[in-house]
Order: C-alpha cells, then structure tokens, then sequence
C-alpha cells in the first residue's frame, strides 16, 4: 500500500516523536525516517489487499507490518555469502521471479495499451533488449517480491539502457514502458505499475529531463492492475520452493 502524508505525521524533535508515540502512531522501521503512521492508518494498512506491506511516504522504503506472521520464504540459514547470481528474500533465484513476472504479463496483457504482438524467446534467461512490445511500445519487464525494500524498476547499466532504446527506435516504436511487477507471495496476487518512457524528451514529476527508458519507483508510476493472480511456487507442494539461493539477496537490482 503507498502511503502519503495524510497517513500520518512528521516527528521534527525527540518529544514530538513522543507525543506521536503516546498518542498510538507508530514510526516508519527505518532508521533515521521522522514518519510515524497514524492509527487509522495502521489498521488501513493491515486490512489492505497487499496483505501488511506499506511504502513510506517520506523515505520511499516499503516494509511489512505482518512480520509477526509465519515467514513464508527462505530460512536465514539458507543465505549464503555472495557469489555471481543471484537470489531473493524469499528464496527463489532472480530468474525465476523474473518468470513469474514476464509470464503473467504475457498471459495477461496490459490493459489499455492494446495487445501485445510480440514477446521475446527464451524465457527471462535469454538475452533480448525488450521484453516484448505493443503496436505503439516496446516493453521491459521487471520482477519484485512485496518483501523487497525499494519498489522500483532498474533497467540496468547505461549500456543496457541505451540498447533498449535502440531497440524501441529500430521498431518505429514511440518508447519503452517499464512495468514493474510486485508479487504478494502471501495472497498470490501481484500488482502492476507502468511507466512511459518515450524516446523523445519527457519530464519526471521532479521536473528531470529524460529520453527513453529510465529508473522509477512505484509511487511514480501508474498502478495499471490493482491485483490479479499469479503462480505462487510456494502453493504448488510439488514445487520444491523455497531452496537455497546462490548469493545474498539482491532485489534492489531487479533481473
């Protein structure tokens, strides 16, 4: 759930990060953030379809209210020190997510930009600059878990972006959409935000001049499907979810 200011209140001194406490606010979970989130708020948050998680207002980190629940993915025993790959909190590998995400994209389509007339091959491994693209756009996906810290879409190294806007220009395309997908591992529902990065010169709400695909972060982006289902490996008892990943997480870099 993105929070905004009406959420709660700013704490600008020691007492008044009190008096917020006293009065049943509580404060965002990361160290230094002077947000505290409202009771009304609060329970908002905990009946809200994403299930506990929230994302700050202020310092733009997501967490989860419900951690006092069962965790529903990898063991802390399961991570290992780093090594070249690749995993997530929830202890599938970053490939695996990033299926999970093209997949359901590909199966489900995004409304209101007409369909989607081709799709790379390969699977989330190959090695393609666009995803996919519509009639008038070229689409890369990516693929984040509700327990990642920063919602927010990466589109990889400045070569890899500047290969995907060639790639969008070779196609007679206006751009790029980056969506980026959030799957709630707990409901089995994900959600889908879109951004359009066309290739000609766009503004970002900061007043930032951009061309073709760039970084966003949820709270910048459209939120084009509320909730829709996708294939939970955790609800599938054949799947063997969650095993050992090969590095420490790494979700803030999105495959």
């Amino acid at each position: 759930m993105l929070l905004d200011n009406e959420h709660g209140a700013r704490a600008y001194s020691p007492e008044e990060a009190e008096e917020l406490a006293k009065s049943g606010y509580e404060k965002c979970y990361k160290p230094g953030c002077n947000f505290f989130i409202s009771p009304e708020a609060q329970q908002e948050v905990q009946d809200h379809h994403d299930a506990g998680y929230y994302t700050c207002p202020k310092c733009q980190t997501s967490w989860d209210t419900m951690s006092h629940l069962p965790w529903h993915g990898a063991p802390e025993d399961y991570l290992e020190p780093f090594s070249a790959g690749g995993g997530t909190r929830i202890g599938l590998s970053m490939i695996e997510q990033s299926q999970i995400g093209e997949d359901l994209i590909q199966e489900h389509g995004l409304p209101g930009y007409g369909p989607i007339v081709w799709w790379h091959p390969g699977g989330a491994n190959a090695n393609s600059p666009l995803d996919g693209t519509t009639q008038e756009w070229g689409i890369e996906v990516k693929t984040l878990g509700f327990d990642a810290e920063h919602h927010r879409f990466v589109p990889g190294r400045p070569s890899e972006r500047e290969a995907k806007n060639n790639a969008a220009a070779e196609m007679h395309l206006k751009g790029v959409l980056g969506v980026m997908v959030l799957l709630n591992y707990r409901t089995s529902m994900a959600s889908v935000y879109v951004k359009e990065m066309p290739l000609g010169p766009w503004r970002t709400p900061s007043g930032q001049t951009l061309s073709g695909v760039s970084s966003f972060r949820s709270s910048s982006g459209q939120k084009l499907i509320e909730e829709v289902p996708f294939k939970n490996p955790f609800m599938n008892p054949h799947n063997g979810a969650p095993h050992p990943p090969t590095a420490q997480p790494t979700e803030d870099l999105p495959f």
